[in-house]
């Protein structure tokens, strides 16, 4: 067999090799949370976004604009409003960066937007990290602050004829919600959570700024929960889908419900 041969056979087996891993990428983003349903509505994004961005600390904004007087926190609040809108634009035009849209590789993860302007180590290496930071940071944030406000919530609607119960009691009944609602395969299935939540922030924002009467707060209370149990699963599901992938990869374990349950 000449040279010229082994080249040739060499680099058909290497097209083979590329195109049974493409074939294996497919059938795995066909599975995986983020990406195994195309068939969402444009609102089901406006939902999460007002899920995982309004977030429970709108609770404070009485007091940060208390400090800071109508001016500054006007200003603050249209700073803000801007910053995230530029962003959300910048994140649309990445998804697809090609002239055209369609023609381009599509990003549906932040590593992968990493890994195509840093490298395939250094993006995954410079952005995974952070992404984990912020994703389950911002979880434990929400198993407390849900846990808080339903021991309110239940403080408020017992007016004291009920026993008291340990703060880590609560949060072990929120944990117990969020364990049900991560078996859900992807986002779309949590589209009427995340909506429910959303509606849940825009409730309790202008609830916060009364202090009575009782009835009100606890209803208030109640919506905090409601509003970050969508919140926690918006930002869990990417975590779900990085651990999904690399235990199918490395670990090479086969897709499925046994693996997701």
């Amino acid at each position: 067999m000449s040279a010229t041969e082994v080249m040739e056979e060499c680099a058909e087996t290497a097209r083979e090799r590329r195109e049974e891993e493409r074939l294996r990428n497919v059938n795995l983003d066909d599975w995986l949370p983020i990406t195994s349903s195309r068939t969402a509505k444009w609102y089901y994004s406006a939902f999460h976004n007002v899920t995982a961005m309004v977030g429970a600390g709108v609770l404070g904004l009485p007091f940060a604009m208390s400090q800071l007087g109508w001016p500054a926190g006007a200003a603050a609040i249209a700073s803000s409003f801007a910053i995230t809108l530029y962003t959300l634009w910048q994140l649309v035009e990445l998804h697809e960066p090609a002239p055209g849209g369609g023609g381009g590789k599509r990003f549906d993860r932040y590593h992968e937007l990493g890994q195509a302007a840093f490298g395939r180590r250094l993006g995954v290496c410079l952005i995974v990290p952070l992404q984990l930071i912020v994703q389950v940071g911002t979880d434990i944030v929400y198993m407390v602050t849900g846990g808080q406000t339903l021991k309110k919530f239940v403080e408020l609607a017992c007016d004291g004829r009920c026993a008291d119960i340990r703060l880590t009691f609560y949060i072990m009944m929120f944990a117990s919600a969020q364990f049900v609602l991560s078996q859900c395969p992807n986002f779309n299935s949590i589209s009427a959570v995340s909506a429910a939540a959303a509606a849940m922030s825009l409730c309790y924002s202008m609830i916060a700024f009364f202090a009575s009467p009782r009835w009100l707060v606890a209803a208030a209370n109640l919506m905090v929960v409601v509003h970050v149990i969508g919140a926690y699963q918006v930002y869990a599901m990417p975590v779900f889908d990085m651990i999904e992938t690399v235990l199918v990869k490395k670990l090479h374990l086969r897709p499925g419900l046994p693996l997701r349950h």
